[in-house]
């Protein structure tokens, strides 16, 4: 996936018709460049065929340090927020 991926932090996720899903998180810019720094608003799921994480869509709003909470095993919750 690529992208410092491996540096996001404050971010959630859950399961997500099965696969492992992770939206938003922080990326500081040592870690993500310039152009990439700050919150995110990716939501990614991890295929474990392939071993890979994938972009599964983007929010509308930049978001770390929220939570998401599962209503059911294909919708989550997406709340709370920071932007920066």
């Amino acid at each position: 996936m690529g992208g410092g991926w491996n540096y996001y932090s404050r971010t959630d996720g859950g399961l997500l018709a099965n696969q492992p899903t992770v939206c938003g998180g922080y990326c500081a810019s040592q870690n993500c460049g310039s152009s990439r720094a700050g919150s995110q608003d990716d939501c990614h799921y991890y295929n474990a065929t392939a071993n890979d994480w994938y972009l599964l869509a983007k929010m509308t709003t930049k978001r770390s340090q929220h939570a998401i909470h599962m209503i059911t095993p294909d919708i989550m919750w997406i709340t709370g927020i920071f932007i920066s």
